[in-house]
């Protein structure tokens, strides 16, 4: 089977890792613990099995499916639980990033005009006419974009790294929130209070809109 469906020619392996990722983050088409069926899912791509692997061999590496010898490859199946644990270590790492970023000083007049930037685009995206899967989508872009802007900031390369091992599962669990709660303009207007918080120098301020919007219930206090 020749590839020359409808991902056509350049990356091929990323365009269908694109694709497939984002039908696993929809939660539209793929269950969790959905069995992936190769030759279904590369005849319904118009791609051959080689591409499909590699871009599952992708997919594997991100935490969103899991191959399993002799079974097969499979959706990756969170949980709640899951999730929590997710946010709880994010939450963790962030309250040092934010710490930090205040008590050095380390963001400038540019930098917080920058993160009102991408939090405008947000709120332009809920007057937008986009379908609610796009909205979903793009919004979820620039929420991830916001925080990456601040972790970068901060310097602390190692607690960079560890957010960016759970990037794709930590994209999953805030896309799946922002779905559940439907309310994007409530996300939006949180991140000019987080913005306002690290302008004025108040860590307690800006972990509790931190705290608000990651939607961790179960963090009632900084767990210091």
């Amino acid at each position: 089977m020749k590839d020359t469906g409808i991902f056509k020619n350049e990356s091929l392996r990323n365009r269908v890792a694109d694709h497939i990722r984002r039908e696993i983050l929809l939660g539209h088409r793929f269950k969790k613990g959905e069995h992936l069926r190769e030759v279904e899912l590369a005849k319904r791509l118009d791609i051959s099995r080689s591409t499909l692997r590699e871009a599952l061999k992708e997919l594997e590496a991100q935490g969103l499916v899991c191959t399993i010898p002799r079974k097969g490859t499979f959706i990756s199946d969170f949980d709640h639980e899951d999730f929590i644990e997710i946010y709880r270590l994010r939450y963790l790492l962030e309250t040092d990033i934010y710490r930090v970023l205040i008590e050095q000083n380390l963001l400038s007049e540019y930098d917080f005009k920058e993160l009102r930037k991408i939090i405008d685009q947000m709120v332009e995206i809920t007057d937008s006419d986009l379908s609610d899967q796009e909205m979903f989508i793009r919004f979820n872009d620039l929420d991830i974009a916001f925080h990456c802007y601040l972790w970068e900031r901060s310097g602390k390369k190692w607690f960079i790294q560890m957010l960016k091992n759970i990037f794709f599962q930590l994209r999953l669990a805030m896309l799946q929130d922002l779905i559940l709660e439907d309310n994007i303009e409530s996300s939006a207007s949180i991140h000019y209070q987080i913005v306002d918080a690290l302008e004025n120098g108040n860590l307690e301020e800006t972990m509790k809109a931190l705290r608000e919007h990651i939607l961790v219930q179960n963090i009632e206090e900084d767990p210091e």
